[in-house]
């Protein structure tokens, strides 16, 4: 009898690791929500040093994450993904994308 629950318990285990994986596979963002973000993040930063900046953000963020995604690269892993933004100075900045959200490593 034990080993009936035992088989019950792991189907049901590796029913939520599937489940989560189609939920990190569906959920992976793209680079067009990355450049969203980008720019989203760059208007909120400007207005948190004041509102001058901030209105002149609201103006140049959308040619900037243009520009942004011009040097973006994305590496897919279907369950997440990294941004690695390298500007000219081979200044680099890396993002992780996952659950739709995005974490700066670096």
């Amino acid at each position: 009898m034990k080993t009936k629950q035992h088989k019950n318990t792991s189907f049901i285990i590796l029913g939520f690791i599937f489940l989560f994986g189609i939920i990190l596979f569906a959920s992976n963002p793209t680079k067009s929500k990355f450049k969203e973000y980008i720019k989203e993040d760059l208007k909120e930063k400007a207005y948190q040093e004041d509102k001058y900046s901030g209105a002149m953000m609201e103006i140049l963020a959308a040619p900037v994450s243009w520009m942004t995604g011009a040097f973006t690269e994305r590496k897919d892993f279907l369950f997440f993904s990294t941004y690695e933004i390298t500007l000219s100075n081979n200044d680099r900045t890396i993002y992780i994308g996952v659950l739709n959200t995005f974490i700066k490593i670096k």
